[in-house]
């Protein structure tokens, strides 16, 4: 673990230690390490789980959390009004704010799965795969073709 946290330790190290703690800490967490075993109800469980609890308790059935959008959108419009001398305008660019929404909660999918035609295992060649052997052939072909044997002893030379 100390590796692991260490601020001067190089990245490889550092990466072959948190492979080795997670490896070796999931047994004794009894946890999972196969996420494709987990049902979509667990997914989502998981998920809400790891939301912080501010998010929790204000996300009710997918709706926005904390301010109302026509709220935001009014806000917006009295802030454009501003002009140079007014109390709340800022002479400086802004740096927009990155966005502190988690997407946790999933739409129901309105896709009917039975009507989709199932995809092969098997492709196609593509067509840039058919250039490339064509390429290879007449590359082949360049090599075979000609005029006349070339002996490094020097044979079949007319003297």
């Amino acid at each position: 673990m100390y590796l692991y946290k260490h601020p001067k330790e190089i990245k490889d190290n550092k990466l072959m230690a948190g492979k080795l703690i997670h490896e070796w800490s999931r047994p004794i967490f009894s946890l999972s390490a196969n996420y494709k075993s987990l049902s979509k109800d667990e997914r989502e469980q998981r998920d809400y789980e790891q939301l912080p609890k501010r998010r929790r308790l204000s996300s009710d059935g997918g709706k926005t959390p904390g301010r109302d959008i026509e709220k935001a959108l009014e806000d917006q419009k009295a802030k454009d009004g501003l002009k140079p001398g007014d109390p709340g305008f800022i002479m400086r660019a802004r740096v927009p704010r990155p966005s502190t929404k988690d997407y946790v909660v999933r739409p129901e999918s309105k896709v009917d799965e039975s009507d989709m035609p199932r995809r092969s295992s098997k492709k196609g060649v593509s067509r840039y795969e058919k250039h490339v052997r064509s390429f290879q052939e007449q590359k082949k072909q360049k090599k075979t073709q000609r005029a006349v044997g070339i002996s490094i002893e020097g044979r079949k030379m007319g003297m």
